[in-house]
């Protein structure tokens, strides 16, 4: 099979992004699991996560909100503390 130039230039560029998207950290992206958010999701919950058990070093804050919706600063561990925890009345805190 003999490619064309364009063709080969194309299929190496793809390869290219496709190994840097899988070594580079996301910038913000949510590392959240979908049954993180829908355990949380009657409930307002803020958490900041940390490097290890101590709690010695903040490395994210994990926000879960009444809607369902969820968002992620920085990186989520297995080491975090509950901030908030509101109950929810529909999409908004009682």
């Amino acid at each position: 099979m003999i490619l064309r130039p364009r063709t080969f230039v194309l299929a190496v560029g793809a390869l290219m992004a496709t190994l840097a998207g899988g070594l580079l950290p996301s910038s913000g992206g949510s590392s959240l699991t979908s049954a993180e958010v829908s355990a949380a999701s009657r409930r307002m919950i803020v958490r900041f996560y940390y490097s290890d058990d101590s709690h010695s070093n903040h490395v994210g804050t994990g926000v879960f909100r009444c809607d369902g919706r969820a968002t992620l600063t920085g990186r989520s561990t297995s080491f975090y503390e509950v901030i908030d925890d509101e109950p929810c009345c529909g999409p908004y805190i009682c």
